[in-house]
């Protein structure tokens, strides 16, 4: 799930009282039903791509709660630049969107960790008598 908060309510107060509670319900509807829920926080792409937090305070704020709820979260910035990514490469434009090779590095990154979390994808049913 890609996470997009809107600026102007990003206080301590609504990310504690507003967010995080929406955030646990979501994550605990998804695990119900038997499926993990991981939470992608994008960069913007007007900057170099830096670690979880740097910078701004409110993105220190959402980093804690979102670490908080899900320890596996994915902060695209941080891997983009462990990676060693240049933000000027893989954008579209300095908002918030990807050319093909920002999909391309962004599809493999995630293809990775799908991989890692599971090693073995689960067999292909066996084909009813009939289907080709």
């Amino acid at each position: 799930m890609l996470l997009m908060v809107p600026r102007f309510d990003l206080t301590p107060e609504w990310l504690r009282d507003v967010y995080a509670p929406r955030l646990a319900a979501l994550r605990d509807e998804v695990a119900a039903a038997g499926a993990a829920l991981v939470l992608v926080l994008p960069p913007p792409l007007d900057r170099p791509f830096a670690p979880r937090g740097a910078g701004r305070d409110d993105a220190r704020m959402l980093a804690g709660v979102v670490e908080r709820l899900d320890p596996g979260a994915v902060f695209l910035g941080e891997e983009l630049g462990r990676l060693g990514v240049d933000h000027l490469a893989v954008r579209l434009d300095p908002c918030c969107h990807y050319n093909a090779e920002g999909h391309r590095v962004i599809g493999t990154l995630f293809a990775e960790r799908l991989l890692a979390r599971w090693p073995t994808a689960p067999a292909a049913p066996a084909a009813s008598p009939g289907s080709p």
